[in-house]
């Protein structure tokens, strides 16, 4: 399952609604491939209502620091 994928299933107009975020915004994370970490909650739980997998993977979460490297 890609972003592509998951915008294509729901619709970029439900995700807007949805989520409060404009066509341009869902367009770019299509683009992107990878959605804002910020539309997790909101997108996943869309996503599980309409039977829709959704990777944790697909969204632009921010990983650890190596132990020893600079914040």
């Amino acid at each position: 399952m890609t972003c592509e994928d998951i915008i294509s299933e729901l619709t970029w107009q439900t995700i807007s609604i949805s989520l409060n975020v404009s066509r341009t915004a869902v367009l770019n994370a299509r683009a992107k491939g990878e959605f804002p970490a910020s539309w997790y909650l909101g997108l996943n739980a869309l996503c599980n209502e309409n039977g829709i997998v959704c990777p944790d993977a697909l969204f632009g979460f921010k990983g650890a620091a190596p132990r020893g490297a600079a914040a």
